[in-house]
């Protein structure tokens, strides 16, 4: 194969993918992941977090944690920056995943399908994700929004809050401090 698919940073934080040689490729072709945790004393079906990149890293994948094994559907959607003021404002942000998937219950872990355009994150930066799941998924209570809860030499995440309901203009309430329960799976140079 002399020819690969590769993924380029536009304008708006995506990636864009491109055919080129295969030699041009930036990233690493082996994931990485971070674990939140999967100890949970919480559930709903909004999680809103924040991460920050340690490194320019690749953002390809999460992995959830269902309070039930059913059947539902996911909306991932993702921002530059923090998401504190962001909360109703669907214009902010942009959807990156809209699946149906099986959820595999309590303290097992659900892999969601592979972002169609991974999110490129630059080194320093802050990155807001708002997943959610029409089953219920589960979380931990925090200490304090906005807190770091786990990092690595190359992506920090941090206490966030949760919903019951997806981004809309009227969204109404949410309750912190909460930790997301799940894998981020990434990529580095």
């Amino acid at each position: 194969i002399d020819r690969a698919m590769v993924m380029t940073h536009g304008s708006t934080g995506l990636w864009i993918l491109e055919t080129t040689g295969a030699g041009d490729w930036p990233y690493s072709l082996d994931p990485k992941t971070l674990t939140t945790t999967f100890q949970t004393n919480s559930a709903a079906n909004a999680n809103v977090f924040k991460i920050k990149a340690l490194q320019d890293i690749v953002i390809t994948n999460f992995i959830i944690h269902t309070h039930d094994r059913n059947t539902g559907t996911v909306r991932i959607w993702e921002k530059e920056g923090d998401y504190r003021g962001f909360e109703n404002n669907v214009g902010a942000w942009n959807i990156i995943m809209s699946e149906t998937f099986t959820g595999k219950g309590r303290g097992k872990q659900t892999p969601l399908a592979t972002l169609a355009m991974p999110v490129f994150i630059a080194a320093g930066s802050f990155h807001s994700f708002y997943i959610y799941s029409s089953i219920l998924t589960r979380c931990k209570r925090g200490s304090a929004e906005g807190n770091l809860f786990r990092s690595n030499t190359e992506i920090q995440i941090y206490e966030g809050m949760v919903s019951s309901r997806p981004l809309s203009p009227n969204h109404g309430w949410f309750y912190s401090p909460r930790v997301w329960n799940g894998i981020i799976e990434y990529r580095t140079r």
